[in-house]
């Protein structure tokens, strides 16, 4: 497991006062407005407020006082996992991205990538030698996620439904 986490993405300033707008990786606001260090763009910074503003989050960082120093601030935001709010039973996209996906005891592939589009459901992207998919992240579909030995465990009939080929 990784020390840095990506657990979110900066939109755009917020006023004129050095608050920038967040779109959250995590499974709330309000989880990720407990964060109080973030890395952004190979620099520490710490937060001195932050609030959520519907599914994003308004960040005050220290020492980005104004909205020019808040616009320079672009990209992906990362945190230390020992910064991260602790939940049993929980992991972090970074955590299971490489896992090995297993359908009825056969290997289906490697999960590369990982994609939120909005809706409720993260979608899940498969490499695989028979051809590479997608599938929705649905309870249903996924029977298991074993972080000691690096799989996910697949329902075949609730696959075979949701499964999207790449052309």
């Amino acid at each position: 497991m990784t020390s840095k986490v990506l657990v979110g993405k900066i939109l755009t300033a917020h006023g004129i006062k050095g608050e920038i707008k967040v779109l959250p990786y995590t499974d709330s606001t309000g989880d990720f407005c407990q964060i109080k260090n973030l890395h952004i763009i190979n620099s520490h910074y710490e937060v001195q407020n932050s609030r959520p503003m519907g599914k994003m989050a308004l960040i005050k960082l220290k020492d980005i006082d104004n909205r020019d120093s808040a616009l320079n601030l672009k990209g992906d935001i990362f945190a230390e996992r020992i910064d991260l709010p602790d939940k049993v039973g929980r992991y972090y996209i970074n955590d299971i991205l490489g896992f090995s996906l297993i359908c009825n005891g056969i290997d289906e592939g490697i999960l590369s990538e990982i994609v939120n589009y909005g809706t409720i459901v993260d979608t899940y992207f498969v490499k695989s030698k028979n051809g590479n998919y997608s599938f929705p992240a649905l309870q249903e579909v996924i029977e298991e996620i074993d972080l000691d030995k690096k799989r996910i465990v697949l329902n075949e009939k609730e696959l075979k439904k949701v499964r999207v080929y790449e052309i």
